[in-house]
């Protein structure tokens, strides 16, 4: 991988895994930081995703997240639910995810988030909430 040969020429001491994420298990919480980035769509749980970032961030990280979703436009958002089962069996993409909802059915709690796109990007700022 590109990245290995990158972190060590910047002398940067890291270990890469190459996996699905529904597949991970790390022991603990040990990240600062988790980024994600146009992945919810993906997944066949994001929430059990969410909650899986939640369980490895530590208690005073933070979860990035830039995701695609519905589109706060209702005919948009109309036109994206009718055209979601093509696109998943085309490139495994949902469209139609509503991503507030997802959030708010996982255990990470958001800090901020910005919409832009029309609403159809999301930028979340979020929190793993260690008392759930």
């Amino acid at each position: 991988m590109k990245c290995e040969g990158a972190a060590k020429e910047q002398r940067i001491n890291s270990e890469f895994q190459l996996s699905d994420v529904e597949g991970l298990n790390f022991k603990g919480n040990p990240f600062d930081t988790i980024v994600s980035s146009g992945t919810l769509c993906a997944y066949n749980d994001p929430v059990y995703v969410l909650n899986e970032m939640n369980k490895w961030c530590k208690w005073y990280g933070q979860i990035l997240l830039m995701e695609h979703g519905l589109y706060s436009s209702a005919p948009l958002a109309w036109l994206q639910k009718k055209v979601d089962s093509l696109n998943v069996k085309m490139i495994g993409c949902h469209l139609d995810r509503d991503i507030f909802d997802i959030i708010r059915s996982s255990k990470i709690e958001i800090d901020k988030c910005e919409r832009v796109l029309g609403g159809y990007l999301y930028l979340i700022w979020a929190k793993p909430n260690k008392y759930v």
